[in-house]
């Protein structure tokens, strides 16, 4: 699953860069679907509704990540998110 994920992931990325999140965050509602304990997918899923201005839908991608991967390098600025 991970696999697949990871590949929707890289789409999702390529398609943030280019300006598109919502199409990207469609892309990342697949990989989380496929694999729903993957928590690059769940960062960015917050990150991108964080950017869209959905920002209690970021908290909750952001709370699940937190706790898939609580030793991440992202933590302290998800936290920070979150509490705000």
């Amino acid at each position: 699953f991970k696999r697949s994920a990871r590949a929707y992931m890289i789409q999702a990325q390529a398609q943030r860069q280019l300006g598109r999140n919502d199409a990207a965050l469609e892309t990342v509602a697949r990989a989380t679907g496929l694999a729903g304990n993957y928590g690059p997918a769940w960062l960015l899923r917050g990150d991108l509704l964080w950017e869209l201005g959905r920002k209690d839908e970021a908290r909750r991608a952001y709370v699940r990540f937190l706790e898939l991967e609580p030793r991440s390098r992202d933590t302290s600025r998800v936290m920070s998110r979150v509490a705000n």
